[in-house]
């Protein structure tokens, strides 16, 4: 963990952007994936570094409200073994905060309609 910062969850929230609004998105200016996904690199016990997706990892530290870096990075491998994904309801991949727990069948069905309103409109 960065040691400017006492939490993994200050340390992505001073990676982002402020909203302009209270219910605005939190846009990641960090590192991204090439499709867009904001990533952020941790350090675990034994001097490991670990890239993993941003959005993710706060919303499993908010979720789980870990004690320590492990506590967090086990609930973290919890969620990706869940079979679930988080949706962007803002469908902006920058987002680290318009996100929510769906099955990866709801996660596809709602980008579906979200592309048939666009294209409506």
């Amino acid at each position: 963990m960065n040691r400017k910062f006492e939490t993994l969850y200050e340390r992505i929230i001073a990676n982002t952007h402020e909203p302009s609004t209270d219910d605005g998105c939190w846009l990641w200016k960090g590192e991204r994936s090439s499709n867009g996904y904001p990533r952020i690199n941790i350090r675990l016990p034994g001097n490991v570094h670990v890239k993993l997706q941003a959005h993710i990892a706060l919303w499993v530290w908010m979720e789980s409200e870990p004690e320590s870096t492990e506590e967090f990075y086990f609930a973290y491998q919890e969620f990706k073994a869940s079979g679930l994904e988080l949706d962007h309801a803002c469908v902006t991949p920058a987002c680290v905060r318009c996100v929510s727990p769906v099955t990866r069948r709801e996660n596809e069905l709602l980008k579906h309609e979200r592309r048939r309103a666009r294209a409506r409109a």
